[in-house]
């Protein structure tokens, strides 16, 4: 079978657009098209060696079940969702923070998906006031367009009375301005924001010189996660995630992941991952092996 028709198979078997595969061989959609075709008049040797490269690439991922992080009523997560369904109902200020890595950004997603007018918005560096805005707006179906204060003032007017929530993740990475316009959506159309990152979001919202003092005295719910979770809790994750795995190993497992969330799920689907390849039942070996690899990438 030629290239170009193994291509076209597995973007109709896996239905996978031509757009997306243009972008991951770093190629416009017109000249793949044109490749697709045998019309294309440029280097076809390097085409076919970018999609020789991405059909074994997408082929080997989808050959492997990968573990996706799922939510599971662990204590810990059970405290998480409290704090957060405190915030929304009572129209408060809530603080979620803890070390990296302990599933807060899972329990904002659980919420989210459980509550559908709940906005959640998980933010990077590049966050900037009107960033923040615009991304709201684009959440409740406004038009991004005019002024920033006219912006503000359709969100406003449209989360005024409607008893929803903003749920922030990662709201370290916002600076004081950024988060001084959530402190005001959050008091003028009373409705519940919650801010959750690591303990470097406290600190910044107690601020050098007070800068955000209106919003940190006036947080009403707060949850400080432990540095690390209990060992029962990572056993309870990992024997909901791989059921077959003994008691024996899912301790193992757990304690390999010395009490961090995100480094459990990475240890549990590296074995896994193994287990498929080589048709075995996870071993302790195996186990060993995913820690060792996670410590060469720390």
């Amino acid at each position: 079978m030629q290239l170009q028709q193994r291509l076209a198979q597995f973007m109709k078997v896996n239905n996978v657009p031509q757009s997306q595969v243009a972008k991951s061989i770093d190629k416009s959609q017109a000249t793949l098209s044109l490749w697709m075709q045998g019309k294309y008049t440029g280097d076809n040797g390097q085409m076919a060696q970018l999609v020789q490269d991405y059909l074994k690439r997408e082929q080997g991922r989808m050959d492997v079940n990968k573990i996706v992080p799922q939510w599971i009523d662990t204590p810990t997560g059970k405290r998480m969702l409290n704090l957060i369904a405190l915030t929304h109902r009572d129209r408060e200020n809530g603080l979620l923070y803890g070390a990296a890595g302990m599933g807060k950004t899972t329990a904002l997603r659980r919420y989210a998906e459980l509550h559908p007018n709940a906005i959640l918005l998980e933010v990077t560096p590049t966050y900037t006031p009107a960033v923040v805005l615009k991304t709201i707006a684009k959440k409740l179906g406004i038009a991004v367009s005019g002024s920033l204060n006219d912006l503000n003032e359709a969100i406003l007017s449209r989360l005024s009375g409607s008893g929803r929530m903003i749920m922030v993740d990662e709201a370290e990475n916002l600076s004081t301005r950024s988060l001084e316009v959530l402190r005001r959506l959050q008091d003028l159309a009373k409705i519940g924001l919650l801010l959750a990152g690591t303990p470097r979001l406290r600190m910044n919202l107690m601020g050098r010189h007070g800068e955000l003092e209106q919003l940190f005295s006036r947080v009403t719910y707060i949850l400080d996660l432990p540095s690390v979770m209990a060992d029962d809790e990572m056993m309870q994750i990992c024997q909901a995630t791989l059921p077959e795995l003994s008691e024996v190993l899912c301790r193992n497992a757990a304690q390999r992941a010395k009490g961090r969330l995100r480094r459990l799920w990475k240890i549990m689907e590296l074995a896994d991952r193994a287990s498929q390849q080589s048709g075995e039942a996870i071993s302790v070996d195996m186990l060993a092996q995913a820690e060792a690899m996670i410590n060469k990438m720390n």
